[in-house]
């Protein structure tokens, strides 16, 4: 298994949870060895407890890689690469010159690519000259024809097959999340509410738009953001807004927490609030279900048909208005009314781990087939 980063890295964010949740779940049937980054995301320092350019064992006896990229390294990785001890290799991602094109190039394993969202409509639209020419070179060396992509769902398998072709092989299997497990629900007073949002600050999710939309809400509103800033220009396009809000909107900004953490955080809100222009998941908006905590979001996440399930809300993007009017509707609730969307919130959770399979589908993926 390839990718830039592995725990205990966590600020690139959903990825890494995906990639944990899948090892941990599944490392009684499959046997897994991990390549990774040495460091987190935007950090300069290796990571804690960690040995690097070599070998470690975590406490579930998985083998972890740290490695250090650079030119001076890339035999060292070619080496592990052509390794025959694999029967498959699992690459996660697009871009990375070390985690996702030398092994494309080097590998002799069969090949199995997860491209973690990168694919989707708003995640491409970021930095979309060299995501287009990119995308070009990989079709033109043919290594869309060389690996088995896995997609998490069906609009996924939709949006690789966009890009790549009908005839690529794709096979699914869902995100294997993180079930927290209902709480008591918190009190809920007319005209009041606790919004968390656990995520990235960057355009992709959107906070502004959430800041933007609480200028004009009349109900107390007490705000809550975790997460690196991934954008300095974009917080500070942020912090700005922040200071236009009125006096009843309480805004407060925590930075980074450890994925261990946000279950506690999700607690203390009364629902969770992250209009994402993107999301291939959502690990933190799968929490806060299974904690029975309803969510607004956007209309661009697996998470759709809120509203009907009484579970949140899935609101236009384009602007404010309907942001806005998601985030009145909950504050003016009182609790029975509020009740009804936990309850409708930890249904959905429960549902989607009861029916999603998660052994057969991911004993079909890595098959050798």
């Amino acid at each position: 298994m390839l990718y830039d980063y592995f725990t205990p890295a966590f600020k690139a964010g959903g990825p890494i949870q995906s990639l944990h949740n899948l090892v941990d779940y599944l490392n009684q049937t499959f046997s897994f060895s991990v390549l990774t980054g040495a460091y987190d995301k935007g950090e300069i320092n290796y990571l804690n407890g960690i040995r690097v350019n070599e070998w470690n064992s975590n406490d579930n006896g998985v083998k972890i890689f740290y490695l250090a990229p650079s030119v001076f390294k890339t035999g060292m990785l070619i080496s592990l690469l052509r390794s025959k001890e694999y029967d498959a290799v699992y690459l996660n991602g697009l871009y990375s010159p070390y985690f996702n094109i030398l092994p494309l190039i080097f590998s002799k394993n069969k090949i199995i690519l997860a491209p973690r969202g990168m694919l989707h409509p708003g995640a491409l639209s970021q930095k979309p000259f060299k995501k287009k020419a990119y995308l070009f070179f990989f079709k033109l060396f043919g290594w869309h024809k060389k690996v088995i992509f896995h997609a998490t769902d069906e609009t996924e398998l939709g949006f690789i097959k966009k890009i790549f072709g009908d005839d690529v092989t794709v096979k699914s299997a869902p995100n294997i999340p993180h079930f927290i497990g209902a709480k008591e629900n918190l009190a809920k007073e007319k005209g009041k509410l606790v919004l968390v949002s656990v995520a990235l600050i960057s355009p992709m999710k959107n906070i502004e738009l959430v800041l933007q939309s609480l200028k004009q809400v009349a109900a107390k509103i007490d705000y809550h953001i975790y997460g690196p800033v991934k954008e300095e220009k974009y917080w500070a396009t942020c912090l700005k807004v922040i200071k236009e809000l009125p006096a009843n909107i309480s805004v407060n900004y925590y930075n980074e927490i450890e994925p261990a953490l946000v279950p506690s955080v999700i607690e203390k809100a009364q629902a969770f609030i992250l209009p994402s222009k993107s999301e291939n998941f959502g690990h933190a908006i799968f929490e806060s279900f299974s904690s029975a905590k309803p969510v607004i979001t956007s209309n661009y996440t697996p998470w759709n048909n809120l509203e009907q399930l009484k579970a949140g809300w899935n609101v236009d993007i384009s602007t404010t208005d309907e942001l806005k009017k998601a985030i009145e509707q909950l504050a003016d609730m009182e609790q029975p009314a509020y009740n009804e969307y936990c309850g409708g919130a930890f249904e959905l959770a429960k549902n989607y781990m009861a029916t999603s399979n998660f052994m057969q589908a991911y004993q079909q993926l890595f098959s050798l087939e």
